[in-house]
This record gives C-alpha cells, sequence and structure tokens, in this order.
C-alpha cells in the first residue's frame, strides 16, 4: 500500500514531476535533539553596515563555483518550452539582452565579498538556518563537514532525498572550490524531516521541529513544501469568511483535518519562532493561478504571523548584459496575489545537489529553489545586523527588492509604507521583486546610521519590527528604525 502524503514538494526536477518523495534507502544515524558543537564567544558588535569591494565581487561572479548552479541557454531554453515560455530575449528590443546567474541576479556576489563589521567575510557565520523537508544526503560534497543540528521523532533518524539535500544545498551548501555553493555557505543547519513519523503524527513533529529550530537559535527557517488540500487564498478567504467562524484554526479543522487546537498550537510555535527568525514559504509552482496559495498568505489568516513572514515564487529571468538591470521575468509560478505585500521572487532554475552521489548535481526548477535562495539571504542580514529583529531583516529585504522593469510596474497593486518616507510599490504578479543583497546590505537610500551595539536594541529598533504590517504605527513613532535616522527610500 502506497504511503499516503499530506504534504507536496513544491519542484518540478529535470522531468518536471512532482512526488510525495520517499525516505528508502540508506538512513544516517541521529539523535532526537542532537547538540552543536561549543561555539566560540562572538566578538562585540559595534554597528556600521558591510564594507563591499566592487572589484573582487566582480571576479567572484565568474567564478566556476558561484556560476555552477546555472544552466546553460539550451538547457533553459528548454525549460522555458515545457512552461510555454517565449525563448530568452526572443522578445527583447534590446541588443544587449542576456541570461543571468540566480545568484549574480540578487548581488550575493557583493555580500560574500564583502566584510561584516568584525572583519569576517559576509557568508552566514554564526547563523543557523533549520529546514523541514524530507530527507538529505548529508555526505553530499555540499553538506559533508557541515555543522548540522538533527531534530527526529524519538526512536527515528532522518531519511536521505533529493529534494531536502537540494534545499539544504542551496540554503548552506559549502564555499570550497568545487562543485556548486550555497547563498550563506558557513551557516549553520538545523534539519528535520516529515518522513520521520506517521501522517497521524506529522503536525505534533512539526511544531517541535519549529521549537527544536527556534531553540537553537535559527534565524531562519525554510519550507519548500505545500499541502495536498491547498487552495487560492482568494477562494479561500471566501470560504472562510462565509464558514460563520472567525477562529480559522476551526476553519482548518473543518476543511483539512485535525482538532482546531492541533491548528492553534501550529500558529504558536509559528508566531514564537518568529521572535528570533523569519519564516520562509514557498508559493505553489502552478502558474496557472490566479493568486498565491492559502498557506503562503497564512497572514492574511492569522494575522500575528505577518511579522517575520516571507513567501516566494520562480520565475526566469533576463537581464541588460551590460547593466545587469532587470529586462523581463517569466513567471513560472503562481503569481504572489494576496500575499504581494511580504512575497519576492527569485531564480529558481538551479542545478542541484541529489542524493544520487556525494557529488551529483541535476538541473530543475520550482519555489523550492527559489525559497532557500531567500533563507540563507536572512542568515547574511542577521549577520551583518546581529542587533536587528527578525520583523527588520524581512522589512530590509523586501524594501530593497529590485522592482524596475516593465512587467513589474504594469501590474502594480499597492504601495506600503515601510517607514516614513520609505514607501515602495508592490506587484500583483511579482509581490517586491527580486531581492538585491548589496542593497538589503546598505543604507536606505544612501545615509549613513549608527546601529545598536549587541544586546542594546531600543525602543524605536523594537518598534520598527512591525512597520512592515502597520503603516499607521511608523507615521506615528516618527522613526526610521532598520533603515537608520536619515535614511530615505525611493
Amino acid at each position: 500500500m502506497g504511503r499516503y502524503c499530506r504534504f507536496f514538494l513544491t519542484v518540478w526536477l529535470s522531468l518536471f514531476l512532482t512526488a510525495c518523495g520517499g525516505g528508502d534507502g540508506e538512513k544516517a544515524s541521529s539523535v532526537q535533539q542532537s547538540e552543536p558543537p561549543e561555539q566560540p564567544e562572538p566578538p562585540v558588535y559595534t554597528g556600521g553596515y558591510p564594507a563591499f569591494d566592487p572589484v573582487a565581487a566582480a571576479q567572484y561572479r565568474e567564478t566556476p563555483e558561484f556560476r555552477r548552479s546555472d544552466p546553460g541557454e539550451g538547457e533553459e531554453n528548454h525549460i522555458r518550452g515545457q512552461f510555454g515560455q517565449p525563448r530568452l530575449c526572443s522578445q527583447s528590443a534590446n541588443p544587449d539582452c542576456a541570461g543571468t546567474s540566480a545568484y549574480a541576479l540578487q548581488n550575493i556576489h557583493f555580500a560574500h565579498t564583502a566584510t561584516d563589521w568584525s572583519g569576517r567575510p559576509l557568508t552566514g557565520h554564526g547563523q543557523t538556518i533549520a529546514i523541514f523537508d524530507n530527507g538529505y544526503r548529508l555526505s553530499h560534497r555540499e553538506l559533508a563537514g557541515k555543522d548540522v543540528i538533527r531534530y527526529t521523532a524519538p526512536g527515528r533518524t532522518i531519511g536521505r532525498d533529493s529534494h531536502g539535500t537540494a534545499v539544504a544545498a542551496i540554503a548552506a551548501g559549502a564555499a570550497d572550490g568545487v562543485g556548486a555553493m550555497g547563498v550563506a555557505p558557513d551557516a549553520r543547519l538545523h534539519i528535520s524531516s516529515w518522513e520521520d513519523v506517521s501522517d497521524d503524527d506529522a503536525m505534533a513533529h512539526m511544531v517541535a521541529a519549529i521549537r527544536g529550530a527556534a531553540r537553537h537559535g535559527a534565524v531562519a527557517q525554510n519550507n519548500s513544501w505545500g499541502w495536498q488540500t491547498e487552495k487560492q487564498a482568494d477562494a479561500e478567504a471566501r470560504d472562510f469568511g462565509a464558514s460563520g467562524t472567525t477562529d480559522y484554526a476551526r476553519h482548518l479543522a473543518d476543511r483539512q483535518g485535525d482538532d482546531p487546537q492541533t491548528w492553534r498550537t501550529l500558529f504558536a510555535a509559528y508566531d514564537a519562532f518568529q521572535k528570533g527568525g523569519v519564516l520562509v514559504f514557498t508559493n505553489s509552482n502552478d502558474r496557472t493561478l490566479h493568486n498565491a496559495t492559502a498557506w503562503a498568505a497564512l497572514p492574511e489568516f492569522v494575522p500575528e504571523l505577518a511579522e517575520a513572514w516571507i513567501a516566494v515564487g520562480n520565475a526566469l529571468f533576463s537581464v541588460d548584459g551590460k547593466t545587469g538591470d532587470i529586462l523581463d521575468a517569466d513567471l513560472l509560478s503562481a503569481p504572489c496575489g494576496m500575499a504581494a505585500r511580504y512575497c519576492v521572487i527569485a531564480d529558481g532554475t538551479l542545478r542541484v545537489a541529489t542524493d544520487v552521489g556525494d557529488g551529483s548535481y541535476q538541473l530543475g526548477t520550482g519555489t523550492s529553489y527559489a525559497a532557500p535562495q531567500v533563507a540563507g539571504e536572512i542568515a547574511l542580514l542577521a549577520q551583518a545586523f546581529p542587533t536587528l529583529s527578525p520583523g527588520e531583516w524581512t522589512t530590509r529585504l523586501l524594501a530593497t527588492a529590485q522592482r524596475d522593469w516593465d512587467g513589474f510596474q504594469n501590474s502594480i497593486a499597492g504601495h506600503q509604507n515601510f517607514a516614513p518616507g520609505v514607501r515602495r510599490a508592490y506587484s500583483h504578479l511579482y509581490g517586491h521583486g527580486v531581492p538585491d543583497m548589496k542593497a538589503a546590505l546598505s543604507p536606505v537610500g544612501g545615509a549613513l546610521h549608527r546601529l545598536g551595539r549587541k544586546g542594546g536594541r531600543g525602543a524605536a529598533d523594537a518598534a520598527f519590527s512591525s512597520c512592515h504590517k502597520r503603516a499607521a504605527d511608523c507615521r506615528q513613532r516618527g522613526f526610521q528604525g532598520a533603515f537608520g535616522q536619515a535614511d530615505h527610500g525611493a
């Protein structure tokens, strides 16, 4: 009898198939909650912004390991054909139109060649990224030797699978000169798997894994999965409104099963996690949808989760080969829709680590591969700005995203006030746009400010963590929070 899978994976591999995923094969030994090695005491945070080296960044951008994940033009055109999209640059009048590297598109090369306030390379050092997925090949060259905390159900071990291997490697794969690399290659990993348990125990296991990640100081939790019974956010909003209850947990229990308290416990675990980390969730890969999935837009139904939640879509991009400016974005996923105010998109077409062998890679695409890029970016922001809150890291990522291409400007759904003088448009299709790590790590508007010392985050910083969801609160308090005293946005 086949195993019922209440989760589904938000990725198409090279054959563009989704599956429940299996835990079959060799198992890696683990304990219920492994403890990380003792970490050296970090230096005292002194404030300031990362120091960029444009020459080093340009050289780093062309290194084989940085570009190893990117498809060739022929491979990209094959994927475009599978999705009914035009060939790369075939509809562009720009003579310099070209494809792009997923990491270069987001200026990750500027981050990796920068130094933080302590002089360390900005590669996620000292940060922990949690992954909830279906299995991991920890002996793969991208993950072998990494500091990994394994959360398992009692008496269980974490199985191996290509999906979780790929997701973990995109977030934090090693930068060692061979193979590919992750967005935050020096970050620790906290891993857990729904394949550890039966469906009846899945929700309790998920809650325990979230709490375990929080205890170990995870600054982001990546979720490259969705529910099999998922609905579009607008349809869910209509049904919830007509249900006769204002308790979304009760509505979910009626629609999807389990009892209301089980859902309330999950929401409470998410809410508690946001005190120290950002929740990153994939949108659907179904590009025929006209809205985000309800789970990607969960803060619309559970408002307390809006503080540090990012939904992520997937697209292919063309850029101006001379300037790097985005010319067009072809969505391969559902639009941001009702999640637009806390949604970004990334290039989720990558050559990724697999469970086939310790040095194996396979080309694929999906929001599953876009989301862990964002989780890695949160780790970079956490290293750069350790006294800011998860809400403030989220705000920096959203408010500095790239949005200057026609498709974005022609699909604007509204504007968001992040702080006084920082008002940005968001798109029904693309949310806030494409993350830009150089901008997110810089003073917004170009003005410098003094960031607080470790342990000394002031009332302004604490209140700013809610600014991206309550613009009126920012206006009343009259401060710039994570952006600094004199910063002004576009």
